[in-house]
């Protein structure tokens, strides 16, 4: 495992950034190709998280990190789990609505109502008030959508099964939510689910020590973009 010499400035925030996207593209290969390596899984994971608070100090740099970041993570679920759609939520405690980060396969009108409604028998929202992982194997014929326009939203997306898993950081908090959606009934692997949790656990790392690294700043205020 290669070593990584202090940050000092905005070059070297660049070169970090460079590194962790270098580290997360590793991981998506090492997942694809041998998923039953789950310890050097967990070595990278712990290198990079050092790197992820090291790289959170740099307030002008946040917001590029974080969102390339959690796009790579995005990606490699999607790929690695073979979905076909997914999107990552960010909690914003002052309303308790999740709010869609990053998205893939998903058209406006699908984006326009997670966006505009509080959608709360929707798997992620579940997912939310349970603290745990939420499974819609058939979302035409699951009760968690029963008397609600969620049915007929999913279903338009081309949505018939989906996982919604929360971020949960080290502290316990919830950042957010990390959700697969698929055009066929379905139950995800065991395989999959170590996948969605390594990764999972990877981006609440992320918004974990970008919550931290902002609030030790007076000026936070103005980089927060996550609603955190």
């Amino acid at each position: 495992m290669a070593e990584y010499a202090p940050i000092h400035g905005i070059e070297d925030a660049q070169y970090c950034l460079e590194q962790a996207k270098s580290m997360l593209k590793r991981a998506r290969s090492m997942w694809l190709k041998a998923r039953e390596s789950l310890e050097e899984a967990v070595r990278m994971g712990a290198t990079l998280h050092t790197q992820i608070e090291e790289l959170a100090k740099h307030g002008p740099f946040r917001p590029r990190f974080t969102s390339t970041l959690l796009s790579g993570i995005l990606d490699a679920v999607i790929e690695g789990t073979g979905a076909d759609m997914g999107n990552i939520q960010l909690f914003h405690p002052k309303t308790g609505q999740l709010l869609i980060y990053v998205d893939r396969g998903f058209d406006e009108p699908f984006l326009r109502f997670f966006t505009s409604v509080h959608a709360g028998q929707a798997p992620c929202s579940t997912a939310l008030k349970r603290g745990r992982r939420v499974i819609v194997l058939d979302v035409a014929n699951s009760p968690l959508f029963s008397g609600t326009r969620l049915t007929e939203v999913m279903l338009d997306a081309g949505v018939r099964a989906v996982q919604s898993t929360p971020l949960i950081g080290k502290s316990g908090h919830i950042w957010g939510m990390l959700s697969t959606h698929y055009r066929k009934v379905r139950q995800p692997g065991k395989k999959d689910l170590r996948l969605i949790d390594y990764f999972a656990a990877w981006a609440a790392d992320i918004l974990e020590a970008e919550y931290h690294a902002a609030h030790r700043r007076p000026d936070s205020a103005s980089t927060v973009r996550n609603g955190f």
